[in-house]
């Protein structure tokens, strides 16, 4: 655990350090409003937040602690869906909206790892603890690289769909899909405990 929450921490540095410095020339030269940038630059932790996060979920899977897994997601619910429309109100609009999820991915994650951590400090727990390892994280990647592709490959063509629909759509195209997108999950709230 140690090990991918490691890596994750790494990686998630490097990629939100590249949407940062990345931000400004894509809101200038590929999506020609240059006002974006901001919003872009305030996003760009949700990349490590997100990783850090989902890694310790993974974690909680692992040990099987259902319930801590379903805290953190309702915490993250929860401070979402109450900071983003409060701040949206209060005037911050977009801006808000996108710091109201920052907040909320940042506390998550941040409890998260709190609490992975704490599990793997137990002192309770007679299994040996150790730290980080190049060996562990080649076993990790070697198991994980299929998985990785087919993730790659599977969610690629609704980013490269949702990239070309900011370049050549409106907003109000898009917001439409979005809310029509956003719809398909309310119905899936209502099918799920049928199924």
């Amino acid at each position: 655990v140690f090990t991918g929450v490691s890596t994750q921490i790494l990686i998630g540095l490097l990629l939100s350090a590249m949407a940062f410095v990345t931000a400004t020339p894509l809101a200038e030269y590929v999506f020609h409003s240059p006002e974006l940038s901001t919003l872009f630059q305030v996003a760009s932790p949700s990349v490590l937040l997100n990783s850090l996060s989902l890694s310790c979920q993974a974690a909680f899977v692992g040990f099987g602690k259902m319930k801590l897994y379903s805290a953190t997601l309702i915490i993250h619910a929860l401070l979402k869906t109450s900071l983003a429309p409060l701040l949206a109100v209060m005037g911050y609009g977009a801006l808000g909206v996108v710091s109201a999820n920052i907040v909320s991915v940042a506390v998550s994650s941040l409890l998260s790892l709190a609490l992975v951590y704490a599990k793997l400090t137990d002192t309770s727990n007679s299994t040996p603890r150790s730290g980080p390892s190049a060996g562990r994280l080649k076993n990790m990647v070697s198991y994980g690289l299929p998985l990785f592709v087919s993730g790659l490959l599977g969610g690629a063509a609704n980013q490269i769909y949702r990239f070309l629909m900011a370049v050549s759509c409106s907003e109000l195209s898009i917001g439409n899909y979005l809310v029509a997108t956003k719809f398909s999950v309310l119905i899936a709230f209502f099918t799920m405990p049928i199924a």
